[in-house]
């Protein structure tokens, strides 16, 4: 069921032509939607400050949740207001260009993985995203040894820049173990 009820409509409607990951898709074929849009600085984004003081409506809000808060380990009845992406209030009187009323359902933070290696799925950053943030997993830390001994720094180049228009945060890390050792099988000679 649909819960979903727009409180204005207008050019400002976030919830309308968002764009969508872009990347190949399960057989490998190019994405025709538009990039996802670059993530905001919550430090410098004025809309986002605005909507957190309550000088502006959110794009979002999250009317009715039972928010998981991990902090405390309770169970909070609130709404949660979101501007360009970013939670900027927890609580009742913030206005909204969408609602989406969760009826009690449960909120809880998305799930970040300290150590991933992209390379070892066998498929791009891209893929990779699509199959894990459907999941909760908004975050991975990446260790790129594998790619950076096969391919050096193009390898992690590579990385880089295929991670960088996700809906997925990807951190890269330094590899600690570049170059392999001498009983290292990462397909190099």
């Amino acid at each position: 069921m649909d819960r979903r009820v727009p409180a204005r409509q207008g050019p400002g409607n976030a919830a309308a032509g968002r764009p969508q990951p872009t990347g190949p898709d399960q057989n490998g074929a190019a994405d025709s939607r538009d990039p996802a849009p670059p993530r905001p600085n919550a430090l410098v984004d004025t809309r986002i400050l605005a909507a957190a003081r309550g000088d502006r409506p959110a794009d979002l809000i999250f009317r009715r949740a039972r928010v998981v808060n991990v902090f405390t380990a309770e169970i909070e009845a609130a709404d949660v207001a979101v501007a360009a992406g970013v939670v900027v209030g927890l609580g009742s009187g913030y206005d909204a260009e969408t609602i989406v009323d969760l009826d009690g359902a449960y909120l809880a933070p998305s799930w970040i993985d300290a150590h991933v290696h992209i390379e070892s799925s066998m498929v791009t950053p891209a893929q990779f995203a699509r199959a894990v943030v459907p999941r909760g997993t908004t975050t991975v830390v990446v260790d790129p040894h594998e790619i950076a001994n096969v391919h050096g720094a193009q390898g992690i180049d590579y990385m880089l820049a295929a991670s960088a228009d996700l809906p997925l945060d990807v951190q890269v890390q330094i590899p600690s173990c570049v170059p392999a050792t001498d009983m290292g099988t990462a397909g190099a000679e």
